[in-house]
């Protein structure tokens, strides 16, 4: 009934912008509305005395539907429907080739039920009518000859950031549609605001495809792990183990200690929430170290080494780290309230300790360093990291929604020093940036030089004069110190004056190593 009354379907209204093909202006149609309904009302007013008013009415709904009508027929109402010609318009196809991509269903991997959709003979059909131009993604957008051969699989799905790269690849050609095939969403945490603008800015029209299912009953995340910082040998220690599912079960947790299975324990999950918490009870038979968060904290205090901790979807506190041991190295008090990983750009600007600090030096000239560090694109996101502590210093800080916040922090910890980077997104000075800009690659270079520029070398040889004596001290870090506490080290002393003698150097007490 729809068509026999606007001759098109209700899809083709939905699909197409209305318009007016007569190059008359608008203008003038307004005019000659007014003008004719003007002359309406007028004869409807002369003949009131001799019609009743229920007459006039319908008189004046039935001038004014004609008149209506006639000025619509005369500026030519038209549909625009956009469509790709055959012959003329290319389709980019965007094969998702991640790892999850060769995950097994049914008795078939998910890329090899892409690869036959995407064979010779699967494309035939649309190949005839359009030129197709092949690309596979993973962490970037490559370009492929076709879908054969391809690339090996990457860590993340980086979506957007790879749909924008095969837009401007294509934007060369006539293209007139991008086709999406994956297994599921954007895994990389890299869209943001700009990445979508500028896909919509080509107006290019992007269709999905998905392979595998979309539910995956059986699938197990382990969400989180809690358990005491100490224990004593010959104690039992109990985790409490998150586990987030999709139904009910049975299954299997299994504990290793250096590569030695220590414990295996059946849970069951449970079928009325999605989230369930077993309690493991571990055996401590023998003393040492068993958590690696208290090596990294020690390769700080002791050794004299850099911590440097990003941002992120999982970073800092929504990591769980304020509650760690590493936390009392970091330079902020890290919490889980407040510690949310927000996607919206933010000015990037050094703080007064930043100006006289080497990691931020982009040029000679002082002056020139700010203006560099001015005109750099916002960074792409940003993480609220807590408190500072009192020894901490802020060298670069960020402009969000005029609230100034720490964005580079810094501080000595014991012998050594750490950092946090409020931020995952500097890339962005990189991407948007002329391609012979050098400041990204400054930054980084200089941020890693700052890790390592102040660590304590392997062998520190110092002297000091008490009562014209002189004293020789020699630090020896080995890192097999335990297996090596007998080794002897010797110093050979010379002067202009006389021969050279040499001295065994007494170990100092309570100083292993």
């Amino acid at each position: 009934m729809f068509e026999f009354f606007f001759k098109y379907s209700r899809a083709v209204y939905d699909e197409s912008e209305f318009i007016l093909a007569n190059p008359w202006p608008l203008w003038l149609l307004f005019a000659l509305a007014t003008v004719f309904l003007a002359a309406c009302i007028f004869m409807l007013l002369w003949k009131r005395k001799v019609l009743a008013w229920h007459q006039l009415a319908g008189i004046g709904i039935l001038q004014s539907l004609m008149l209506g009508l006639v000025l619509l027929v005369l500026w030519q109402p038209s549909l625009v429907t956009e469509r790709l010609v055959s012959g003329e318009n290319a389709v980019a196809i965007l094969l998702d080739t991640s790892a999850s991509m060769a995950m097994i269903e049914n008795g078939e991997s998910r890329m090899s039920r892409a690869q036959t959709l995407l064979s010779a003979a699967g494309l035939q059909e649309l190949s005839q009518s359009y030129d197709i131009l092949p690309y596979a993604f993973a962490e970037n957008a490559t370009e492929l000859a076709d879908f054969s051969l391809l690339p090996d699989p990457g860590a993340a799905s980086n979506i957007g950031q790879s749909i924008a790269q095969t837009l401007r690849r294509a934007s060369n050609t006539s293209l007139g549609a991008l086709v999406l095939i994956s297994d599921g969403a954007d895994n990389s945490g890299n869209i943001d605001s700009a990445t979508l603008n500028e896909i919509m800015a080509y107006g290019v029209p992007v269709h999905t495809v998905g392979i595998g299912r979309e539910t995956i009953p059986e699938d197990l995340e382990l969400a989180g792990i809690q358990l005491p910082q100490k224990a004593l040998p010959g104690t039992t220690l109990t985790a409490a183990v998150s586990i987030i599912h999709d139904q009910g079960g049975l299954t299997r947790i299994k504990v290793y200690d250096n590569g030695n299975l220590i414990s295996t324990q059946e849970i069951e999950l449970s079928a009325d929430q999605n989230l369930t918490t077993a309690y493991i009870d571990i055996e401590v038979s023998d003393p040492g170290e068993m958590d690696l968060q208290q090596m990294i904290h020690d390769f700080v205090s002791e050794r004299g080494g850099s911590l440097m901790m990003l941002a992120g979807l999982n970073g800092l506190g929504l990591g769980g780290w304020g509650s760690s041991v590493v936390s009392e190295a970091l330079p902020s008090r890290l919490s889980e309230d407040n510690a949310a990983f927000v996607r919206q750009q933010a000015k990037a600007f050094p703080a007064p300790a930043g100006l006289a600090s080497p990691v931020l030096q982009l040029s000679d000239s002082p002056a020139e360093n700010l203006l560099i560090w001015d005109e750099l694109p916002n960074v792409a996101d940003y993480q609220n990291i807590g408190p500072l502590r009192p020894a901490a210093s802020t060298l670069l800080q960020m402009d969000v929604d005029g609230e100034i916040k720490p964005l580079l922090v810094t501080q000595p910890y014991g012998r050594g020093q750490s950092f946090i980077l409020a931020t995952g997104g500097t890339w962005r000075w990189q991407m948007s940036m002329p391609l012979e800009d050098m400041s990204h690659e400054t930054f980084w270079r200089q941020l890693a030089r700052g890790l390592v520029a102040n660590s304590p070398l392997p062998f520190e040889l110092s002297t000091s004069i008490d009562n014209e004596e002189i004293r020789v001290r020699a630090q020896v870090r080995d890192p097999e110190a335990e297996e090596n506490q007998g080794l002897a080290v010797s110093a050979v002393v010379s002067s202009l004056a006389g021969p050279a003698v040499t001295l065994e150097l007494q170990p100092a007490l309570g100083q292993p190593g």
